[in-house]
């Protein structure tokens, strides 16, 4: 009879024992304390009001639009950090071009 057998069978053996015959080993210890009750949870908060959930939103808005600009900051300046002279000359030159046109337009915006 090979090894793998013999293994199954003495495996299929002991698990298959009826209760009665499985020796019960005495307890090591006492058992465990019973778990202590959990706390009551805490109460819900309360309701807010549209105005109050307005007015929470408007703040989350505008926190977002800051936090926003202040990472584009950052980007503009690495951005404007890692050019070469040149290719700074030629973006401020189009910044200029661009701040002229929007200047024109607010005029042109008020003659109306």
């Amino acid at each position: 009879m090979s090894r793998f057998l013999f293994a199954a069978m003495l495996l299929g053996l002991a698990a298959g024992a009826p209760p009665e015959a499985r020796e019960e080993s005495p307890p090591d210890r006492d058992p465990p304390p019973p778990p202590e009750p959990l706390p009551p949870p805490p109460p819900p908060p309360p309701r807010l009001t549209p105005e109050e959930q307005a007015k929470r939103l408007a703040a989350w808005q505008t926190a977002q639009e800051l936090e926003r600009k202040e990472r584009a900051r950052k980007e503009a300046e690495r951005t404007l950090a890692s050019m070469s002279p040149i290719d700074r000359a030629r973006y401020d030159a189009a910044a200029a071009k661009r701040k002229r046109i929007a200047d024109r337009n607010l005029r042109n915006l008020g003659r109306k």
